[in-house]
């Protein structure tokens, strides 16, 4: 995996914007927003709408304060310091572009376009920046992920999530009063159903945090990292009771057969090229070979024979 730094933006009173994504494969993106004001706190209330633009398309459309409790709950507890008056606060948010169970990065081609937009600062304050980071790792393309967050008021009955193949729904706790019962169909299967605290209390077991102050609950496709357990036509979210100001998020994933293949084969060659470095380096100052093939099950026949061609000069070492 790599880590690197992206680009700075200033937030202050404008909105943020780089495109500055080099052609490379992309599990997710790390923000950093760093702000203050003399003689006042900033809180975490100056984040606003995050966007990411891939190919043509959001992938990622939404509200911070959602963002934060979908990596919080799935991911780790994101970056939040409320300075006090006149010194810095920070708040962060890892932005995946994978469901926590099933491994992906979207690769960036030469001619793609990939953007990235941030709010101002939603508070006055003297300055902000907006710190954005690229986490890169080797890994296929095998599905492109979509976060949107939709703002919804109490009471609604049924909500069509109009998006295909939907991992996850993440819903925010009404302003007011929560609902009492929800339950989510998918292609006309009952998923979920229950009350909003034993959705609330099975979410916290899930995602495994120590606290219900989120207020939100995650509605889960995918528990046994299969990536079929994503594949749906539709879904509906019924609501009874409840009232006042919320959100509704989704994750869904598109596929992309010929992406997969041209980066799966990408991604193999890397492998095979830095294991032949590895093979090249194998022999000890005094002539004497050590080859160590891990998991010979998962090599090619190319390199297990290249590798067996070499341990047959010694013939103390075993043959994979």
């Amino acid at each position: 995996m790599r880590f690197r730094l992206i680009d700075e933006l200033d937030i202050t009173t404008l909105q943020g914007h780089t495109s500055k994504f080099d052609e490379d494969s992309y599990v997710g993106l790390q923000i950093l927003v760093r702000g203050k004001k003399t003689a006042t706190q900033i809180t975490k209330a100056m984040m606003g709408q995050v966007r990411v633009e891939f190919r043509g398309q959001d992938i990622v459309n939404s509200i911070y304060s959602q963002l934060y409790n979908y990596a919080h709950l799935l991911f780790g507890l994101p970056r939040e310091v409320n300075g006090a008056s006149g010194e810095y606060s920070y708040y962060g948010c890892f932005i995946p572009f994978y469901h926590a169970g099933l491994p992906n990065a979207i690769h960036k081609e030469v001619g793609e376009t990939m953007n990235f937009y941030i709010d101002p600062a939603q508070e006055s304050v003297d300055e902000a920046t907006c710190f954005v980071y690229g986490v890169i790792d080797d890994i296929p393309e095998l599905y492109v992920p979509t976060f949107l967050c939709i703002p919804y008021t109490a009471p609604i009955g049924k909500i069509m999530l109009d998006k295909a193949n939907i991992t996850t729904v993440l819903v925010s706790e009404p302003a007011t009063t929560i609902f009492t019962n929800l339950q989510l169909l998918v292609d006309n299967l009952l998923k979920y159903s229950g009350s909003w605290e034993i959705l609330e209390d099975f979410t916290n077991n899930l995602a495994r945090i120590e606290s219900t102050a989120l207020d939100v609950i995650l509605l889960d496709m995918v528990q046994k990292g299969e990536i079929n357990e994503g594949l749906s036509d539709s879904a509906v979210l019924l609501s009874t009771g409840g009232s006042g100001a919320f959100y509704l998020s989704t994750v869904s994933i598109d596929f992309n057969a010929e992406k997969t293949i041209q980066t799966s084969g990408r991604v193999y060659a890397k492998r095979e090229a830095k294991l032949e470095q590895r093979i090249k380096k194998v022999q000890t100052s005094d002539g004497v070979l050590v080859s160590v093939l891990r998991r010979p099950e998962n090599k090619s026949q190319v390199i297990k024979d290249r590798v067996n061609d070499e341990v047959a000069k010694f013939p103390t070492l075993p043959n994979f």
